[in-house]
């Protein structure tokens, strides 16, 4: 083996090793996020105060699901300009965000159905992670 086929061995072992940590971080965020989606959910879906301001109002029912869309795109457009903290914030924001507009499944399915499908899609970006 020559010496610029052992650097290109190498090069490509360290590639593999950054990117391997990288979905592992990406599927760990991906965690946090949906168990923050998820509990943000549940918490409206048993609170009569926040169901009724949601529903009562188609304006701010629509608002909420509007502002998740700009939110995503604010985020998509600067998350380069944001420092690392911003971006968190922004993201578990949006975590919460998607909770509040992802509670009124709840009230269309079961909660055991439910339930077991965060489980199942939480555990399955854990083990990826």
């Amino acid at each position: 083996m020559n010496n610029e086929s052992f650097d290109q061995t190498v090069l490509e072992v360290r590639s593999d090793t950054a990117s391997g940590a990288f979905i592992t971080r990406t599927y760990a965020w991906m965690t946090l996020a949906l168990c923050i989606t998820a509990a943000t959910a549940f918490f409206t879906a048993s609170s009569e105060v926040l169901l009724n301001f949601i529903l009562g109002s188609r304006f701010v029912f629509f608002g909420l699901i509007i502002g998740e869309l700009l939110l995503v795109g604010a985020l998509i457009a600067a998350v380069r300009k944001m420092s690392p903290a911003v971006a968190t914030l922004v993201f578990l924001g949006y975590s919460a965000l998607n909770g509040l507009t992802l509670s009124v499944v709840l009230l269309a399915f079961t909660a055991s159905s439910i339930f077991l499908t965060f489980l199942i899609t939480a555990g399955t970006f854990a083990i990826m992670s």
